[in-house]
């Protein structure tokens, strides 16, 4: 037989639900990446390994019509995603359960996919660089991002039990493809 415990807050300090000692999974949302400029709309799930430890998992799609900045007239056919995936461990907890500071390493991917109507120089001269004629097509082009951060951070939990806000800084390694 199962005994649940059941604490107040969902956040990587007091998971929801213990069942047999196990943490449950926590699922997240990340509104801050709806004002990205590639911006997409970020699920996540957490899973705390257990009172330090915790592994976060999250991915994100978005497209140009939904972008707050206006990108769809520019390139009314773009679609993006994000993947993101972190380690936490948490090294100071508040003793009024609160909030807490954590590390964290991560690695995280964006890729950006652009379709739009692209005009192309045919017979052109590589000398002078003028083309017999122009013919239109779709050209197709992805941007690749993938980099690894290191973060200190800090959790608080809301007033209500249920929310918490997580602010954090930190450095990255980054590489574009």
């Amino acid at each position: 037989m199962a005994v649940n415990q059941l604490v107040d807050a969902q956040d990587t300090l007091h998971p929801v639900i213990m069942v047999k000692s196990t943490p449950a999974v926590i699922l997240k949302f990340t509104p801050s990446m709806l004002l990205d400029l590639d911006n997409t709309l970020t699920l996540g799930v957490e899973l705390p390994l257990n009172s330090r430890w915790s592994v976060q998992q999250e991915i994100g799609w978005g497209n140009s019509q939904f972008n707050l900045w206006g990108d769809d007239s520019l390139y009314p056919h773009k679609n993006n995603w994000r993947f993101r995936t972190q380690l936490r461990y948490f090294i100071f907890k508040s003793t009024t359960h609160q909030g807490g500071w954590y590390l964290a390493a991560e690695y995280f991917r964006k890729e950006v996919f652009i379709r739009q109507v692209h005009a192309f120089g045919r017979d052109c001269n590589p000398i002078t660089g003028t083309c017999a004629y122009f013919q239109e097509g779709i050209l197709r082009t992805r941007r690749r991002v993938s980099a690894i951060h290191g973060k200190l951070g800090y959790q608080w939990i809301l007033p209500d039990n249920r929310i918490s806000l997580d602010l954090y800084m930190g450095g990255l390694s980054q590489t574009y493809r």
